[in-house]
């Protein structure tokens, strides 16, 4: 009785860890210059996609080189999208024109090839182990 209730919390206890699927690594790239700072977001559901306020996780570099990385740490297994813009004035947004097209540096995961927004299906991808992902910013 003892060994199996020992095995109960032992199991109750590294249940979340089991969880975790690990770390999501994006390089992003083609940063055309070092001012600013890049805007790296992570969304976990279709609603809110693109709306910083949404993100399920995100965090502000600033620029030191053509390139940069960011390792989201301790992540659940599931279904993600990543958006990134270069905050070249560093105002907090990604600036557009008249039209609505951007002004400042920006990419997604899977770097589609789209015109308009891009949409969180052509973006997502799945995290069941550590991953590795390399964003192209367009300009």
């Amino acid at each position: 009785m003892k060994h199996t209730l020992n095995t109960i919390i032992l199991i109750i206890l590294l249940t979340p860890f089991s969880l975790c699927a690990g770390t999501l690594e994006v390089i992003v790239k083609g940063i055309e210059n070092k001012q600013g700072s890049i805007d790296i977001g992570l969304y976990h559901k279709k609603k809110g996609f693109l709306n910083p306020s949404k993100q399920y996780k995100g965090i502000k570099r600033l620029l030191k080189n053509a390139s940069t990385s960011y390792r989201f740490k301790h992540l659940s297994s599931g279904v993600y999208a990543v958006a990134i813009f270069h905050d070249s004035n560093n105002n907090n947004r990604l600036d557009k024109n008249f039209l609505g097209i951007p002004k400042e540096g920006y990419g997604v995961s899977n770097n589609p090839k789209t015109f308009g927004k891009p949409t969180f299906e052509a973006c997502k991808f799945k995290l069941e182990t550590n991953k590795k992902i390399i964003i192209e910013l367009n300009y």
